[in-house]
């Protein structure tokens, strides 16, 4: 073997990386997915190689042959010649291999990401030809990747959108399930058109810039007489839902409380004093969109009541499965130490209630609404409200033993949380 070796050693490496490239050709037809960019180019680096190594194992058996017939024969001019001539081929051939190599793996380059988008793990390439387009695959393990899962399309010299830390919006976008349904796709031509609408722009930029995860501290405060809120600012529980939200989507969901319509009452639900409501809404032209509210007192450093609502008279899954992750990530900004099944379990459970205790029209979400259910743990209320002709309501609130008492007082089911 040792022997057989030493004669063909410079052939192996061509033959054991071109039975790689049919390996791996093979495994792309039956499975139907694609080797990923930096394993394909390094396949082609190495092939090059290897190719060398046969043109440099070949002239190594010339000279060895050259040098045993020139012990027999004196015609040195013929074989120096034709070394001459090997020695050009072989400097063209690899010229060509390598420029070619080169070329091809400049412009098949396309700047790779694993990202997630609408709950699956996606590949995320960059592709800068056609100015500039990524495309989405299904992630299948870390040398290949399954098939085209989505797009999004740029306009030209932004650099690479999944690389800047302030992204500009995509022109169009499109993304599918495996089975071909369309999960989400949009167009924001009008952002770059004549007419620019400098203010969806911006949100756009907003929602793309990172979000760190940042943690709360709920504590709850008498800030007046009967008048309990929580220690955050509407604008902290903004940066605390939206880093999380990022960490799964690499994308903030909620603007900051500036960009919120925003009203001052008299009073509100859970204050008799002047207060201010804040309304969130993704697209103010789609009312069947769900949408977040949160009340404060006149000082906007602190929160009295967070409240999560869905339009059940324009239900759609799509719409539903939205209402409930803005409920998931509410419930993980307040309980960060509950694991997924857990909120999940939780919200789950407020929302069969809410639809179990249905109220009359004449009993709308107001300051003597009175729940079916009340869920507490560390002075953290969450309570279900739907009235007929309202949207579905989940509710946070700060609360005490004093508060929990009185609402058990009026008929509350009381349910202290067992996670965490």
């Amino acid at each position: 073997m040792v022997k057989i070796i030493r004669l063909v050693w410079g052939v192996l490496p061509v033959a054991i990386v071109s039975l790689c490239w049919i390996f791996i050709s093979v495994i792309e037809r039956i499975t139907g997915d694609t080797l990923r960019n930096f394993y394909r180019n390094l396949l082609i680096f190495l092939w090059i190689t290897s190719f060398g190594i046969v043109l440099l194992w070949g002239k190594l058996k010339f000279n060895a042959f050259r040098q045993k017939v020139d012990a027999e024969k004196a015609n040195r001019i013929v074989f120096s010649a034709i070394s001459i001539l090997i020695n050009v081929l072989s400097a063209f051939v690899m010229g060509c291999l390598i420029l070619g190599g080169a070329f091809f793996a400049v412009l098949s380059y396309r700047a790779e990401r694993i990202t997630v988008r609408n709950d699956i793990k996606l590949v995320a390439c960059v592709d800068y030809f056609s100015g500039v387009t990524v495309d989405y695959y299904q992630y299948k393990n870390p040398l290949f990747y399954g098939k085209r899962l989505g797009f999004e399309r740029y306009v030209a010299d932004i650099g690479d959108p999944l690389a800047e830390s302030r992204g500009y919006p995509p022109l169009e976008w499109s993304f599918w399930d495996l089975d071909g349904n369309i999960l989400d796709s949009g167009s924001n031509e009008i952002i770059w058109g004549e007419e620019i609408d400098e203010e969806e722009m911006q949100k756009q930029i907003i929602l793309r810039e990172k979000a760190e995860i940042r943690e709360l501290d709920a504590a709850v405060m008498d800030y007046q007489e009967d008048e309990l809120v929580f220690s955050f600012s509407i604008d902290d529980f903004i940066d605390s839902f939206n880093g999380y939200y990022w960490e799964d989507y690499e994308s903030r969901y909620l603007l900051p409380s500036s960009m919120w319509i925003s009203f001052v009452y008299e009073s509100s639900i859970h204050s008799k004093y002047a207060s201010n409501y804040y309304y969130f809404t993704p697209d103010e032209t789609m009312w069947s969109l769900p949408t977040v509210s949160v009340f404060t007192p006149s000082d906007e450093s602190y929160v009295q009541e967070i409240m999560l609502n869905f339009d059940d008279h324009s239900y759609t899954e799509s719409m539903y499965h939205l209402y409930e992750r803005t409920c998931f990530y509410t419930i993980k900004v307040l309980f960060p130490s509950f694991d997924d099944a857990e909120i999940v379990e939780l919200y789950t459970k407020l929302k069969e209630l809410a639809y179990q205790n249905v109220f009359p029209n004449e009993q709308g979400y107001s300051s003597d609404s009175i729940p079916a259910a009340l869920f507490y743990k560390d002075g953290i209320g969450l309570y279900p409200y739907f009235a007929i002709g309202e949207s579905v309501h989940l509710c946070v609130i700060p609360v005490t033993d004093q508060t929990i008492t009185a609402f058990e007082a009026k008929g509350t089911t009381i349910y202290e949380i067992p996670y965490g």
